[in-house]
Protein backbone atom coordinates (compact mmCIF):
# COMPACT_ATOMS: atom_id res chain seq x y z
CA UNK A 1 0.00 0.00 0.00
CA UNK A 2 1.32 3.45 -0.91
CA UNK A 3 2.08 5.60 2.09
CA UNK A 4 0.72 9.11 2.49
CA UNK A 5 3.28 11.71 3.56
CA UNK A 6 2.10 14.39 5.94
CA UNK A 7 4.37 17.31 6.79
CA UNK A 8 4.53 18.82 10.27
CA UNK A 9 3.04 22.06 8.93
CA UNK A 10 0.12 20.73 6.89
CA UNK A 11 -1.07 17.86 9.11
CA UNK A 12 -4.77 18.61 9.64
CA UNK A 13 -6.91 16.60 12.03
CA UNK A 14 -10.69 16.82 11.80
CA UNK A 15 -12.24 16.62 15.27
CA UNK A 16 -15.89 16.02 16.06
CA UNK A 17 -15.43 16.82 19.74
CA UNK A 18 -16.63 19.90 21.57
CA UNK A 19 -14.73 23.10 20.84
CA UNK A 20 -13.92 23.61 24.51
CA UNK A 21 -12.47 20.10 25.01
CA UNK A 22 -9.09 19.97 26.71
CA UNK A 23 -6.39 18.69 24.38
CA UNK A 24 -3.42 16.64 25.49
CA UNK A 25 -0.46 14.86 23.91
CA UNK A 26 0.66 11.96 26.05
CA UNK A 27 4.23 11.03 26.90
CA UNK A 28 5.49 7.80 25.36
CA UNK A 29 3.43 4.90 26.66
CA UNK A 30 2.89 1.25 25.84
CA UNK A 31 -0.33 -0.23 24.46
CA UNK A 32 -1.14 -2.99 26.95
CA UNK A 33 -4.64 -4.03 25.81
CA UNK A 34 -6.95 -3.47 22.85
CA UNK A 35 -5.98 -1.91 19.52
CA UNK A 36 -6.23 1.69 18.25
CA UNK A 37 -7.12 0.77 14.63
CA UNK A 38 -9.29 -2.35 15.03
CA UNK A 39 -12.85 -2.06 16.28
CA UNK A 40 -15.14 -4.32 18.30
CA UNK A 41 -18.89 -4.21 18.89
CA UNK A 42 -19.74 -1.96 21.83
CA UNK A 43 -21.67 -3.41 24.78
CA UNK A 44 -23.26 -1.93 27.90
CA UNK A 45 -22.50 -2.71 31.57
CA UNK A 46 -24.60 -5.89 31.25
CA UNK A 47 -22.57 -7.05 28.20
CA UNK A 48 -25.56 -6.42 25.91
CA UNK A 49 -24.89 -4.97 22.42
CA UNK A 50 -25.46 -1.24 22.02
CA UNK A 51 -27.45 -0.72 18.83
CA UNK A 52 -28.04 2.28 16.57
CA UNK A 53 -30.33 2.13 13.52
CA UNK A 54 -30.42 -1.65 13.85
CA UNK A 55 -26.62 -2.04 13.77
CA UNK A 56 -24.28 -2.64 16.70
CA UNK A 57 -22.15 0.41 17.49
CA UNK A 58 -18.44 -0.13 16.79
CA UNK A 59 -15.82 1.03 19.27
CA UNK A 60 -12.06 1.46 19.01
CA UNK A 61 -10.54 1.02 22.47
CA UNK A 62 -7.09 0.46 23.93
CA UNK A 63 -5.12 0.93 27.12
CA UNK A 64 -1.97 3.08 27.21
CA UNK A 65 0.39 2.45 30.14
CA UNK A 66 2.24 5.67 31.02
CA UNK A 67 4.96 5.80 33.71
CA UNK A 68 3.47 7.38 36.82
CA UNK A 69 5.87 10.34 37.08
CA UNK A 70 5.17 11.38 33.50
CA UNK A 71 1.42 10.78 33.84
CA UNK A 72 1.28 12.98 36.94
CA UNK A 73 3.32 15.73 35.29
CA UNK A 74 1.85 15.81 31.77
CA UNK A 75 -1.54 14.09 31.71
CA UNK A 76 -3.26 14.47 35.07
CA UNK A 77 -3.09 18.32 35.22
CA UNK A 78 -4.98 18.59 31.91
CA UNK A 79 -7.45 15.85 32.82
CA UNK A 80 -8.24 17.45 36.19
CA UNK A 81 -8.59 20.83 34.47
CA UNK A 82 -11.31 19.37 32.22
CA UNK A 83 -13.07 17.62 35.11
CA UNK A 84 -13.22 20.94 37.01
CA UNK A 85 -15.32 22.44 34.19
CA UNK A 86 -18.20 20.16 35.16
CA UNK A 87 -17.40 19.77 38.85
CA UNK A 88 -15.74 22.98 40.12
CA UNK A 89 -16.10 21.81 43.72
CA UNK A 90 -14.47 18.47 43.02
CA UNK A 91 -15.60 15.28 41.30
CA UNK A 92 -18.22 13.16 43.13
CA UNK A 93 -17.19 9.95 44.83
CA UNK A 94 -18.68 7.80 42.10
CA UNK A 95 -16.64 9.15 39.19
CA UNK A 96 -15.04 7.23 36.33
CA UNK A 97 -11.56 8.66 35.72
CA UNK A 98 -10.79 6.25 32.84
CA UNK A 99 -7.46 5.09 34.22
CA UNK A 100 -6.24 2.48 36.70
CA UNK A 101 -3.18 2.35 38.93
CA UNK A 102 -0.95 -0.38 37.52
CA UNK A 103 0.22 -1.17 41.06
CA UNK A 104 -3.31 -1.51 42.44
CA UNK A 105 -5.81 -4.39 42.30
CA UNK A 106 -8.78 -5.12 40.04
CA UNK A 107 -12.38 -5.76 41.11
CA UNK A 108 -11.54 -9.40 41.80
CA UNK A 109 -8.65 -8.43 44.09
CA UNK A 110 -5.99 -9.49 41.56
CA UNK A 111 -2.90 -7.24 41.28
CA UNK A 112 -2.75 -5.28 38.03
CA UNK A 113 1.01 -5.67 38.22
CA UNK A 114 0.57 -9.32 37.25
CA UNK A 115 -0.34 -8.07 33.78
CA UNK A 116 2.32 -7.29 31.19
CA UNK A 117 3.33 -3.60 31.17
CA UNK A 118 1.16 -2.41 34.09
CA UNK A 119 3.63 -2.17 36.96
CA UNK A 120 4.80 1.38 37.75
CA UNK A 121 2.30 2.94 35.32
CA UNK A 122 -1.09 4.59 35.16
CA UNK A 123 -3.06 2.79 32.44
CA UNK A 124 -5.33 5.18 30.53
CA UNK A 125 -8.48 3.82 28.84
CA UNK A 126 -8.81 5.50 25.42
CA UNK A 127 -11.97 4.97 23.33
CA UNK A 128 -13.88 6.36 20.36
CA UNK A 129 -16.94 5.34 18.35
CA UNK A 130 -16.30 7.75 15.48
CA UNK A 131 -13.69 5.98 13.37
CA UNK A 132 -10.30 4.29 13.55
CA UNK A 133 -7.72 6.71 14.88
CA UNK A 134 -5.12 7.86 12.29
CA UNK A 135 -1.83 6.06 12.77
CA UNK A 136 1.51 7.67 11.79
CA UNK A 137 5.23 7.49 12.31
CA UNK A 138 7.70 10.41 12.23
CA UNK A 139 10.76 9.90 10.06
CA UNK A 140 13.14 12.29 8.26
CA UNK A 141 11.07 15.30 9.25
CA UNK A 142 7.73 14.07 7.92
CA UNK A 143 4.80 12.07 9.28
CA UNK A 144 4.04 8.91 7.31
CA UNK A 145 0.59 7.40 7.58
CA UNK A 146 0.67 3.72 8.50
CA UNK A 147 -1.77 0.91 7.79
CA UNK A 148 -3.98 -0.51 10.55
CA UNK A 149 -1.80 -3.63 10.89
CA UNK A 150 1.43 -1.68 11.40
CA UNK A 151 0.92 -1.42 15.15
CA UNK A 152 0.07 -4.09 17.70
CA UNK A 153 -0.72 -4.50 21.37
CA UNK A 154 2.66 -4.24 23.10
CA UNK A 155 4.08 -1.46 20.91
CA UNK A 156 5.03 2.00 22.19
CA UNK A 157 3.17 5.14 21.12
CA UNK A 158 2.35 8.78 21.74
CA UNK A 159 -1.36 9.63 21.52
CA UNK A 160 -3.16 12.89 20.88
CA UNK A 161 -6.20 13.14 23.17
CA UNK A 162 -9.30 15.20 23.80
CA UNK A 163 -10.67 15.21 27.36
CA UNK A 164 -14.40 15.97 27.69
CA UNK A 165 -16.11 15.96 31.08
CA UNK A 166 -19.40 14.04 31.23
CA UNK A 167 -22.02 15.41 33.64
CA UNK A 168 -24.99 13.01 33.34
CA UNK A 169 -28.53 14.37 33.51
CA UNK A 170 -29.87 11.48 35.58
CA UNK A 171 -28.62 9.14 38.30
CA UNK A 172 -28.66 6.08 36.05
CA UNK A 173 -25.45 7.22 34.34
CA UNK A 174 -22.00 7.52 35.92
CA UNK A 175 -20.20 10.88 35.89
CA UNK A 176 -16.93 10.55 34.03
CA UNK A 177 -14.43 12.08 31.67
CA UNK A 178 -14.28 10.98 28.06
CA UNK A 179 -10.76 10.19 26.80
CA UNK A 180 -10.94 10.40 23.00
CA UNK A 181 -7.99 9.74 20.65
CA UNK A 182 -7.26 12.10 17.77
CA UNK A 183 -4.04 10.54 16.42
CA UNK A 184 -1.56 7.79 17.33
CA UNK A 185 2.15 7.99 16.61
CA UNK A 186 4.03 4.72 16.72
CA UNK A 187 7.30 5.27 18.55
CA UNK A 188 8.74 1.78 18.74
CA UNK A 189 8.00 -1.91 18.66
CA UNK A 190 7.52 -4.04 21.75
CA UNK A 191 6.87 -7.65 22.56
CA UNK A 192 3.32 -8.48 21.50
CA UNK A 193 0.84 -8.75 24.36
CA UNK A 194 -1.87 -11.36 23.87
CA UNK A 195 -4.75 -11.76 26.32
CA UNK A 196 -3.57 -9.36 29.03
CA UNK A 197 -6.70 -9.69 31.18
CA UNK A 198 -5.83 -12.98 32.95
CA UNK A 199 -9.54 -13.64 33.42
CA UNK A 200 -10.32 -15.93 36.37
CA UNK A 201 -13.40 -17.99 35.38
CA UNK A 202 -14.21 -18.79 39.02
CA UNK A 203 -14.15 -15.11 40.00
CA UNK A 204 -16.21 -14.03 36.97
CA UNK A 205 -18.60 -16.95 36.46
CA UNK A 206 -18.76 -18.23 40.01
CA UNK A 207 -18.78 -21.96 39.19
CA UNK A 208 -22.54 -21.94 38.59
CA UNK A 209 -24.19 -24.95 36.98
CA UNK A 210 -26.69 -24.18 34.21
CA UNK A 211 -29.61 -26.32 33.02
CA UNK A 212 -29.77 -26.91 29.27
CA UNK A 213 -32.42 -24.65 27.69
CA UNK A 214 -35.13 -26.07 25.45
CA UNK A 215 -33.68 -27.23 22.14
CA UNK A 216 -30.13 -27.57 23.49
CA UNK A 217 -28.23 -30.86 23.76
CA UNK A 218 -25.17 -31.88 25.76
CA UNK A 219 -23.92 -33.78 22.70
CA UNK A 220 -23.63 -32.73 19.03
CA UNK A 221 -26.89 -32.82 17.05
CA UNK A 222 -27.00 -34.19 13.52
CA UNK A 223 -28.57 -31.83 10.93
CA UNK A 224 -32.05 -32.76 9.71
CA UNK A 225 -31.87 -34.63 6.42
CA UNK A 226 -28.07 -34.65 6.48
CA UNK A 227 -25.61 -37.53 6.89
CA UNK A 228 -26.30 -39.79 9.87
CA UNK A 229 -24.17 -39.56 12.98
CA UNK A 230 -21.55 -42.34 13.27
CA UNK A 231 -23.21 -45.46 14.72
CA UNK A 232 -26.75 -44.60 13.61
CA UNK A 233 -28.59 -47.31 11.65
CA UNK A 234 -30.26 -45.97 8.52
CA UNK A 235 -32.40 -48.25 6.34
CA UNK A 236 -30.53 -49.29 3.14
CA UNK A 237 -31.94 -47.84 -0.06
CA UNK A 238 -32.60 -51.33 -1.50
CA UNK A 239 -34.38 -52.65 1.60
CA UNK A 240 -38.22 -52.63 1.67
CA UNK A 241 -39.55 -49.84 3.86
CA UNK A 242 -41.35 -52.31 6.16
CA UNK A 243 -38.18 -54.26 7.09
CA UNK A 244 -36.32 -53.46 10.30
CA UNK A 245 -32.65 -52.49 10.10
CA UNK A 246 -30.39 -55.57 9.89
CA UNK A 247 -27.64 -56.41 12.36
CA UNK A 248 -24.36 -58.02 11.11
CA UNK A 249 -24.85 -61.84 10.99
CA UNK A 250 -21.29 -62.61 12.15
CA UNK A 251 -21.30 -60.14 15.06
CA UNK A 252 -20.17 -62.00 18.21
CA UNK A 253 -22.96 -61.92 20.83
CA UNK A 254 -20.60 -60.49 23.46
CA UNK A 255 -20.04 -57.29 21.45
CA UNK A 256 -23.67 -56.52 20.62
CA UNK A 257 -25.29 -53.76 22.70
CA UNK A 258 -28.16 -54.78 24.95
CA UNK A 259 -31.13 -52.70 25.97
CA UNK A 260 -33.48 -53.27 28.89
CA UNK A 261 -36.68 -54.82 27.46
CA UNK A 262 -39.79 -52.70 27.62
CA UNK A 263 -42.95 -54.08 29.23
CA UNK A 264 -44.46 -54.57 25.76
CA UNK A 265 -41.44 -56.40 24.29
CA UNK A 266 -42.83 -59.91 25.15
CA UNK A 267 -45.91 -61.79 26.30
CA UNK A 268 -45.36 -63.83 29.48
CA UNK A 269 -46.34 -67.51 29.58
CA UNK A 270 -48.23 -69.21 32.36
CA UNK A 271 -45.09 -69.40 34.50
CA UNK A 272 -44.57 -65.64 34.22
CA UNK A 273 -41.45 -66.02 32.03
CA UNK A 274 -40.91 -64.93 28.42
CA UNK A 275 -41.03 -67.77 25.86
CA UNK A 276 -37.54 -69.19 25.39
CA UNK A 277 -37.75 -69.03 21.61
CA UNK A 278 -39.26 -65.53 21.31
CA UNK A 279 -36.77 -62.67 20.69
CA UNK A 280 -37.66 -59.04 21.54
CA UNK A 281 -39.40 -57.39 18.63
CA UNK A 282 -38.32 -53.85 19.50
CA UNK A 283 -40.25 -50.90 20.89
CA UNK A 284 -43.82 -50.16 19.86
CA UNK A 285 -44.55 -46.95 17.98
CA UNK A 286 -45.71 -44.35 20.55
CA UNK A 287 -49.27 -43.12 20.32
CA UNK A 288 -48.32 -39.68 21.67
CA UNK A 289 -47.41 -37.50 18.60
CA UNK A 290 -44.83 -35.59 20.67
CA UNK A 291 -42.93 -38.87 21.12
CA UNK A 292 -42.46 -39.26 17.36
CA UNK A 293 -39.82 -37.23 15.49
CA UNK A 294 -39.95 -36.90 11.69
CA UNK A 295 -36.42 -37.12 10.25
CA UNK A 296 -37.61 -35.41 7.07
CA UNK A 297 -36.45 -38.22 4.78
CA UNK A 298 -39.35 -40.67 5.00
CA UNK A 299 -38.22 -42.04 8.36
CA UNK A 300 -38.89 -41.19 12.00
CA UNK A 301 -37.51 -41.71 15.50
CA UNK A 302 -39.40 -42.63 18.68
CA UNK A 303 -39.13 -41.54 22.30
CA UNK A 304 -38.87 -44.86 24.19
CA UNK A 305 -38.33 -45.09 27.96
CA UNK A 306 -37.63 -41.35 28.10
CA UNK A 307 -34.94 -41.32 25.37
CA UNK A 308 -34.92 -40.99 21.57
CA UNK A 309 -34.03 -44.37 20.03
CA UNK A 310 -31.92 -42.79 17.23
CA UNK A 311 -33.39 -45.11 14.57
CA UNK A 312 -34.77 -44.61 11.06
CA UNK A 313 -38.22 -46.20 11.37
CA UNK A 314 -40.44 -46.00 8.29
CA UNK A 315 -43.06 -43.34 8.91
CA UNK A 316 -45.97 -45.18 10.60
CA UNK A 317 -44.24 -48.53 9.94
CA UNK A 318 -42.59 -51.36 11.86
CA UNK A 319 -39.93 -50.78 14.55
CA UNK A 320 -36.20 -50.94 13.83
CA UNK A 321 -33.41 -52.51 15.87
CA UNK A 322 -32.56 -51.06 19.32
CA UNK A 323 -30.57 -47.81 19.36
CA UNK A 324 -26.94 -47.41 20.35
CA UNK A 325 -26.51 -45.75 23.79
CA UNK A 326 -26.22 -41.95 23.80
CA UNK A 327 -27.81 -41.29 20.40
CA UNK A 328 -29.94 -38.16 20.04
CA UNK A 329 -32.51 -37.22 17.39
CA UNK A 330 -31.54 -34.74 14.66
CA UNK A 331 -33.20 -31.36 14.70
Amino acid sequence: MKKLLLSTTNLTLVSAFANDATECTTPVGRIVWGHPTKSKGKTDQHNQPIMKDGVQVQEWAFGLAIPKAEFNAEVWPLMSQEIAKGYPNGAPGKFSYKYVDGDGVDNAGKPYSDREGYAGCMVLTITTTLQATPLVKFENGVYTQLGPDEIKCGDYAVVGLNFVVNVPKDVTHTPSVYVNPTIVQRIGFGKEIVGNFNADPNAILGGKEYALPAGASATPIAPTGGPAMPGMNAAPATQPAQQPAQQPAQQPPATQPTMPPAATDFVANAAGQPPATTAPTGPVRPTDPSHVHDNGNGTEQWLVNGAWDGQAHPVGGAPAAPAMPGQMPPR
